[in-house]
């Protein structure tokens, strides 16, 4: 992320989470409440941008507006870094301290990131969409501050929540705010996007390749390097908030020798505690990005040119974004470099994620 060793989160599925007592919230089955609140009309699209390799868009928390946080599809509260939360007149303090460690933390998919704080309930809203009491976790002072800009926003499932709370977005579906409980991520390679809220983009949503999901936001399907396939059936983790793309350490060296790009392997001694991975290095003007594809619904998805190239090492050489690690088993960590020009549907109603490239 940024050199000062700022941090955000992302996968909180695979990261360890703990909250220290625990705020008492009964999960509830997704549903429209019997006291909904009026559904907004359409499809409410919130403009986004990146930074440093992470997606954010502005939101009001409490008494504080346009504040900046992370959208991140791998996790499920809300954080703000500290100082940050100014409570309205409605703001309940729960009470409740939580204790939480995120990985995949910085701009190159390293690092790990334990926040501390207490949790409030208060107003979360973007636009013309509100939850009035949204369970959100106000971080300690620390050095450096836990999360890039002001904080951070979980789209993920309530199982995915270390608060044991609702999330924003499934508050907005259960309260009947939105129309549909379906969001979308348009996120283009200049730095610009969309977050569509409460339905689909409709340019895009008659080229959307349909894949169930597992979980949210996890689907199945195959990679292939060239004419080789090199995984079948695999387990892709979809995270908007992990700068970087992770597959299974030995699949992704078949991937690099398979293309014949160099890599290093650097071997840890624990999958939990010293994870191993390896790193290929391609030419920067020509970064073999066509060549790996994600297949998914029988459609090809590959990464695009411009975020493949993770690092500049000078001299034409580049750190490609796709890496390999133990850290997550057998699974694939498949970050927003690879969101970047698609369109990716989110339908928590249907059970499904939906992609479409946005560019050839």
């Amino acid at each position: 992320m940024y050199a000062t060793g700022c941090a955000a989160l992302l996968l909180a599925s695979v990261a360890e989470a703990q909250i220290v007592n625990q705020v008492t919230l009964q999960r509830t089955p997704l549903k429209r409440s019997a006291t909904a609140v009026k559904a907004h009309s359409g499809v409410v699209v919130v403009p986004e941008v990146d930074d440093q390799s992470f997606w954010f868009a502005n939101f009001t928390v409490g008494a504080s507006p346009s504040l900046s946080l992370l959208i991140d599809t791998g996790s499920a509260d809300v954080y703000l870094n500290p100082a940050i939360y100014a409570p309205s007149p409605n703001s309940k303090n729960l009470r409740k301290p939580f204790s939480i460690t995120f990985s995949t933390t910085n701009s190159d998919g390293s690092g790990t990131e334990t926040v501390t704080g207490s949790l409030y309930a208060d107003q979360v809203a973007t636009s013309n969409l509100s939850v009035p009491q949204q369970t959100l976790g106000a971080s300690n002072p620390v050095s450096p501050e836990p999360f890039p800009h002001d904080g951070l926003i979980g789209f993920a499932g309530q199982s995915s929540s270390a608060s044991n709370s609702v999330p924003w977005f499934t508050n907005l579906c259960q309260l009947g705010i939105v129309d549909a409980c379906r969001f979308g991520l348009k996120f283009f390679i200049n730095g610009t996007g969309n977050q569509f809220l409460g339905g689909v983009d409709p340019e895009w949503a008659a080229s959307l390749t349909r894949v169930p999901i597992s979980d949210q936001w996890i689907v199945a399907g195959d990679v292939t390097a060239g004419s080789s396939m090199v995984a079948q059936d695999a387990t892709f983790i979809t995270d908007s908030g992990t700068a970087v793309v992770y597959g299974p350490l030995e699949t992704v060296q078949a991937i690099f020798e398979a293309l014949a790009i160099p890599y290093s392997l650097r071997r840890g001694t624990n999958p939990r505690t010293d994870p191993s991975y390896i790193f290929g290095y391609t030419p920067c003007d020509a970064p073999p990005n066509r060549d790996v594809n994600f297949v998914l619904g029988g459609e090809d998805f590959h990464i695009d040119a411009v975020p493949w190239n993770a690092v500049d090492n000078g001299g034409n050489n580049c750190t490609a974004v796709l890496q390999g690690t133990d850290a997550f088993g057998e699974s694939w960590l498949v970050g927003q470099a690879f969101f970047q020009s698609k369109y990716v549907d989110h339908d928590v109603d249907a059970g499904m994620m939906g992609f479409a490239a946005l560019s050839g």
